[in-house]
């Protein structure tokens, strides 16, 4: 009797449980209005001519605009050259140059010249050296692992001589 009571009980709240689990509205996932190229230059180019901004905001507008998919413009990039300059910051000013024609990638031959030609002038306004002046083209220590990691189109893209075997790492041997 028990059970045949429980087994009507279920199957009327199973059906009431179904029809109110009706849809009630539509959710819109994004509300945000999309940035235009122009709108996202001057966002960082307003950021980096703050007179406030200090070594911290400086890196951290870096690290966001490093996050984004896109090379900066010429003039985001002499903005933050002259951020770095009023805290005095010449490493932070190299740094990012460094991490700008890493992000040029591929066609780093293409784009990096032209990122140099139209920021030198306020390079030099501003003290600071190319990384070409300063030795940082090319890497001093780096001797890549041929098993390792680091794929062999940047041996060629950073002109780092492949090796074909490294005399840091004894193959014979095993560590485990």
């Amino acid at each position: 009797m028990l059970r045949a009571f429980s087994s009507k009980l279920v199957s009327k709240s199973g059906k009431s449980l179904l029809n109110n689990a009706s849809v009630s509205g539509v959710r819109f996932l994004h509300d945000d209005k999309v940035e235009t190229p122009e709108e996202f230059n001057w966002r960082f180019i307003n950021f980096f001519d703050n007179p406030e901004i200090d070594g911290w905001f400086i890196r951290k507008g870096l690290g966001e605009l490093q996050r984004e998919d896109v090379i900066p413009e010429p003039a985001i990039i002499c903005a933050a050259f002259r951020a770095c300059r009023r805290v005095n910051d010449l490493a932070l000013a190299i740094r990012c140059m460094e991490s700008i024609r890493v992000k040029c990638g591929p066609k780093r031959s293409e784009i990096w010249p032209y990122l140099m030609q139209e920021c030198k002038s306020t390079m030099d306004e501003l003290g600071i050296p190319t990384l070409e002046e300063l030795g940082y083209d090319k890497p001093e220590f780096h001797r890549p692992d041929p098993d390792g990691w680091w794929p062999r189109s940047y041996s060629k893209m950073y002109n780092i001589r492949e090796l074909t075997e490294s005399p840091l790492i004894d193959r014979k041997a095993h560590y485990y």
